[in-house]
């Protein structure tokens, strides 16, 4: 598990990171707002799924990913989850620098991410369903929902790990 020392000084208005603890400027009740080290890169780490997912889903996936995801085994969906597994290494290295699980958590997440979206797309082309129709976008949101659950789930093995 990666830490901060708790030697550590940061004092930068209006954070200060002293001990371990990372104090956030005045709260409305007049006290100060603790955040233990550990959450700090927990919350870290979200926010780097979260940048990753934008990446890999919204600005690198091609056309030819997108239209091909729905045919089990096509390169388009392979590429797709492939370029998720990619950008999780760097995610993972926030909270582990052990190898072995970096290497099977990239596994899973490529496997999962996978079928997640080969599910969604051959469902949507099997039903015809387009971008107007309402349960278009249900599937749209429980496909973004899964993957947001695997991010958690992830976080609570290397948390658990730790």
């Amino acid at each position: 598990m990666l830490s901060i020392g708790t030697d550590a000084q940061i004092n930068c208005a209006p954070f200060r990171f002293s001990k371990g603890i990372l104090q956030i400027g005045e709260v409305s009740c007049g006290g100060t707002c603790v955040i233990n080290g550990q959450v700090v890169l927990v919350l870290w780490t979200f926010l780097a799924f979260q940048l990753k997912h934008l990446l890999c889903d919204f600005v690198f996936q091609t056309k030819f990913q997108v239209i091909n995801k729905g045919f089990y085994g096509h390169v388009g969906g392979i590429l797709h989850a492939g370029c998720h597994a990619i950008f999780t290494l760097p995610v993972l290295l926030i909270l582990t620098r052990s190898l072995p699980v970096i290497a099977i958590i990239i596994v899973c997440e490529f496997a999962l991410h996978y079928h997640i979206d080969w599910f969604k797309a051959r469902t949507e082309r099997l039903r015809n369903w387009v971008n107007t129709d309402n349960i278009y976008w249900i599937a749209f949101g429980v496909d973004q929902f899964l993957h947001q659950v695997t991010y958690i789930v992830i976080v609570a093995l290397l948390l658990h790990l730790g």
